[in-house]
This record gives structure tokens, C-alpha cells and sequence, in this order.
């Protein structure tokens, strides 16, 4: 607990340190913490399913306030290993609560959140500026072999 606590810290630090303006250039975190983009990530990652397993499992709602703010941060970061972690995370951690009919509500219902944080980088301009832009060239490299810096 007292990991997540610190690094829960940390990224707040991040975002008081960070310029508002530069919270969307597609590099949130890298000068202040002097870290790669995956590594800011990968920790965003692992500190939003502690999340949220204290807001899902635990029924702590305090916790969707902090689950919220580390998604923005994940996003922000403009990682695409991250963000498919976090929704590969999240899918599972649903799915491993119980068996009953209310699983196939939860999963259309994290579905549709997917679709519409998708929908919301690829149509926001500072969310593609920030991430947007490398899914499509991820996905022009899986449809077109297109070659991509990554």
C-alpha cells in the first residue's frame, strides 16, 4: 500500500509540475521524472489496477476519483502498450470477479467506455496530438505494412 501511495504522489507531482499547456504534447512526465514514456506508463498501469480492484472488489468508491485521474495521466503519456494494458486489466479484472448473467452487462458496458475512450482520442485534438496520431500509425503498420518508428 504505501508503494502505490508514493507513486499515487508522484503522479500528482507530475501533473502540478507539468505546464497545463504541455500536458497534451505526447511526452507528459518524460523531463520531470527524466523516464521513457513506457516506463511512466507500465507504473501508471500497474498503480491503476490496484485502483481499481480497491474501487471494483473492495467497493471503496473513493477510489473511481483516482482510477479517473491515472487513466487522464496514462493517456497523457501517449504510451500504446499502456493504454492496451490498462484496458486488457480492467477486461480481466471484471471478468475474474464472478460467472453470473451480470458479467455480459459489465463487458458490454466496459466495451462501449472502450470504444469511447477510443473514439474520444482519435476525435479530440489534444488527445490525438497526444496519443492519437500513434495509434494510427499502428494501425496503418497492421493494415498497410507501413513502417512505424516503434
Amino acid at each position: 500500500m504505501f508503494i502505490y501511495i508514493l507513486k499515487f504522489v508522484e503522479m500528482l507531482y507530475i501533473f502540478i509540475m507539468t505546464p497545463v499547456d504541455e500536458w497534451f504534447s505526447g511526452y507528459f512526465g518524460m523531463e520531470l521524472t527524466g523516464q521513457n514514456a513506457n516506463v511512466i506508463g507500465m507504473i501508471l498501469t500497474v498503480t491503476t489496477m490496484i485502483t481499481a480492484y480497491f474501487a471494483y472488489y473492495c467497493k471503496q468508491r473513493i477510489y473511481y476519483i483516482s482510477l479517473a485521474l491515472q487513466l487522464f495521466a496514462a493517456l497523457l503519456t501517449s504510451s500504446r502498450k499502456t493504454v492496451v494494458a490498462i484496458c486488457i486489466g480492467l477486461i480481466m479484472l471484471i471478468f475474474l470477479k464472478d460467472k453470473s448473467v451480470k458479467l455480459l452487462f459489465r463487458m458490454l458496458f466496459v466495451s462501449l467506455v472502450i470504444i469511447a475512450v477510443f473514439y474520444a482520442i482519435m476525435n479530440i485534438p489534444q488527445l490525438y496530438l497526444a496519443i492519437g496520431r500513434r495509434f494510427e500509425s499502428m494501425l496503418n503498420y497492421l493494415t498497410n505494412s507501413d513502417v512505424d518508428n516503434s
